[in-house]
């Protein structure tokens, strides 16, 4: 009954007041809407004897590896020009709660893609918890070298998984508003936006 960061929060947190005042740590969700820490089955935790719950640790591994990270660059740049685009399409949609894929040809579901190149980076924003195959093949298809999938932005259709996960079902397929084919088309419009941000 709280509202928590998690372990990104916690990372954020340690993160700004390590590195002290006028520090800002922007939190964003890879493509990570089929992985879980393992701590997340956990029915508690434990702190008797003085130990740290496991999310507090991950949370501060991850803010100490963010510090270090941040204290080995040499070289920075003063930024450069900034270029977007968007795309809106369309894929079959499904009732949440409920595996009946395909029963309604009419039934979609509507997924806004944004990409943004700020200098060498290039961030793709997706509506939805992405599985972390297509998150990795939307980098591995990316004209640029340092392209970031954020996940969770701009929406929440729901989940978004490989077209195989259907057949395993689990949380994220019995929840999701996408059908099956919804990862290849997000993945395709996501690289065509970046192609179309080199033009």
């Amino acid at each position: 009954m709280q509202i928590s960061g998690d372990l990104l929060g916690i990372a954020q947190t340690f993160t700004e007041h390590f590195l002290g005042p006028g520090t800002i740590a922007p939190v964003f969700v890879g493509a990570s809407g089929d992985i879980n820490p393992w701590y997340a089955m956990m029915p508690s935790f434990e702190t008797a004897s003085g130990w740290i719950p496991e999310p507090i640790l991950l949370g501060t591994l991850l803010g100490q590896e963010v510090v270090h990270v941040y204290r080995s660059i040499r070289e920075v740049s003063p930024g450069g020009s900034i270029q977007t685009a968007t795309s809106i399409i369309q894929v079959p949609g499904k009732k949440p709660q409920s595996l009946e894929i395909g029963k309604d040809p009419a039934m979609k579901t509507e997924i806004t893609i944004n990409a943004a190149k700020v200098g060498p980076l290039v961030m793709v924003a997706i509506p939805a918890g992405f599985g972390t195959e297509l998150g990795l093949a939307i980098k591995a298809a990316s004209p640029y070298k340092n392209t970031f999938v954020v996940t969770e932005c701009n929406n929440k259709v729901g989940y978004i998984q490989p077209e195989y996960q259907y057949n395993q079902g689990g949380y994220e397929i019995w929840s999701s508003r996408c059908g099956p084919e919804a990862g290849e088309s997000v993945v395709k419009a996501a690289v065509k936006l970046l192609h179309d941000l080199e033009k």
